[in-house]
């Protein structure tokens, strides 16, 4: 009994050291609060629509906020500027990429898209000092058009048609602790006789840019916790092994053999304390277990198990003779 208790106590133990794993592993991954950075930023789209020659304008360009007649439009000038500062961070890696998309969908239903072509206009990387950004893009204007025509035509389709330029921008810190990206983008109607062009709202803000670190010496320490505590659970683990191996080894032959019948045959089986009540028959000895099981499945009788001493058993049928087997630790041992 006391050394049950003993591997329950191990047990237990070791259940504990396994909790005790997954909450360090946890609050390794926590989150600590490096740093708070003062920033401010801003950003915006302007565009001009340049026309050719007719008899009407007597300008090379209109400004933006207007209806524009497409069959005289040239170009569409587009200038993006941003501009952010961050608290003594001076040097970045910018990432600048412009994608310019024709994307045509269905007129009752813009959801479903019919056609898109992609063209990549600028991919860049740059290493700067300070994140000023003053892109200027030219846009012609009739290659789309004429491309989004041409395949109405041919195809009979009724469509709506949309030039999509997204700028991109992407840029980190140095030291890799400032991480943002930004998108600029503006939408040119395609395949219409007037078309008012839309772009994104302007970007403005100001706050603080908390910094998070995931490798922090709190974090390592936490780590390091949850492997002492898998280290400990294995330990205990290897010890109770150890012990439920010793106690299994140490059993011998006879206590094994009266184990497996007991459980194995516990419907065919009774027990008793003493032999009183036995009739006075002939006795056949049997020279093994299993011809006493042959001889119970042929006369389905129960067998009757009797402890005779620490190192001695006796398993009986009893029918017009008694079929006996005895088996001793000594006979099991040679």
């Amino acid at each position: 009994m006391k050394k049950d208790k003993i591997e329950i106590s191990f047990i237990i133990s070791m259940l504990i050291f396994i909790v005790a794993a997954f909450f360090f592993w946890n609050q390794s991954k926590k989150v600590v609060v490096k740093d708070e950075i003062p920033y401010n930023e801003s950003g915006y789209v302007n565009y001009k629509v340049y026309l050719d020659k007719n008899d009407y304008y007597d300008r090379d360009y209109l400004d933006e906020g207007m209806q524009y007649i497409s069959s005289i439009i040239d170009y569409v000038e587009i200038g993006y500027n941003y501009n952010a500062a961050y608290t003594d961070i001076k040097e970045y890696d910018l990432y600048k990429n412009i994608v310019a998309s024709i994307v045509v969908t269905d007129s009752d239903d813009e959801n479903k898209v019919i056609y898109t072509k992609n063209e990549k206009i600028k991919d860049e990387r740059v290493n700067v000092d300070d994140l000023v950004v003053n892109d200027t893009l030219k846009i012609d204007y009739k290659k789309y058009n004429s491309h989004v025509n041409s395949l109405k035509t041919k195809y009979g389709i009724s469509a709506n048609c949309n030039l999509i330029i997204d700028y991109n921008l992407v840029y980190s810190s140095k030291d890799g602790d400032i991480k943002d990206s930004k998108k600029m983008t503006v939408t040119i109607p395609l395949s219409k006789q007037m078309i008012t062009i839309k772009k994104s709202e302007p970007i403005s803000g100001d706050g603080t840019y908390t910094i998070a670190d995931t490798n922090s010496i709190y974090n390592y320490l936490m780590l390091f916790f949850a492997l002492l505590m898998v280290i400990f659970a294995g330990v205990y683990l290897i010890i109770l092994f150890v012990r439920i191996s010793n106690k299994i080894n140490k059993q011998s032959k006879y206590d094994r053999f009266l184990n497996k019948v007991l459980k194995e045959y516990d419907s065919y089986i009774t027990q008793t304390k003493d032999e009183s009540f036995l009739p006075d028959k002939p006795v056949i000895r049997i020279n093994s277990f299993k011809e006493l099981i042959d001889v119970r499945n042929n006369i389905d009788k129960t067998i009757i198990y009797t402890k005779l001493s620490e190192n001695s058993s006796k398993f009986e049928i009893i029918d017009e003779v008694i079929y006996e087997y005895v088996v001793t630790r000594e006979d099991m041992e040679k």
